[in-house]
């Protein structure tokens, strides 16, 4: 039990400095717009900021997902038509920390909530709905990240009525 609890103040001194570190850079406003989003925490945060140069590194969110191996393909051949797939070639710890991410947000946020028992009753397996809600989450950061305006769990979307 010592132990767990000696890793587990490990992990919070390294989350502090990890935050102490991109609060007194200029990394500061992206850090604080992606922890905006449930289900994006700290490691999250750097670690996309890291990995995308600070978001200056792509272009769009689709080239984000892709580049995390969450951007489904079409598979087919000639006039086959063998569904979507994922590519391998993906940035695996990223992977993984979305995946993470998303489990989380499935169980706090109200609306990917919402979206992820849609899924499940149009009878989507649960890996596909964890990279759909990874895919989702991917969009929503770079949304918050390129308007610079933080993420609310209140907001309402004016258009979604027209949909």
């Amino acid at each position: 039990m010592r132990d767990i609890e000696r890793i587990k103040k490990q992990i919070e001194g390294i989350e502090k400095k990890m935050h102490d570190t991109v609060m007194n850079s200029s990394l500061k406003e992206n850090y604080l717009l992606i922890n905006s989003i449930k289900g994006a925490g700290i490691q999250t945060a750097v670690m996309m900021i890291i990995h995308t140069n600070n978001f200056a590194g792509f272009e769009n969110a689709r080239q984000i997902a892709s580049y995390c191996g969450c951007a489904p393909f079409p598979n087919q051949s000639g006039t086959v038509d063998k569904g979507n797939h994922i590519s391998r070639l993906a940035n695996k710890e990223l992977k993984v920390l979305l995946s993470q991410c998303a489990i989380s947000a499935i169980q706090h946020n109200r609306e990917i909530a919402t979206y992820a028992g849609r899924k499940r009753a149009e009878g989507k397996s649960k890996r596909v709905i964890i990279n759909n809600v990874r895919n989702r989450l991917i969009q929503r950061i770079f949304a918050v990240v390129t308007s610079k305006i933080p993420c609310r769990e209140d907001y309402l979307n004016p258009f979604a009525q027209c949909a």
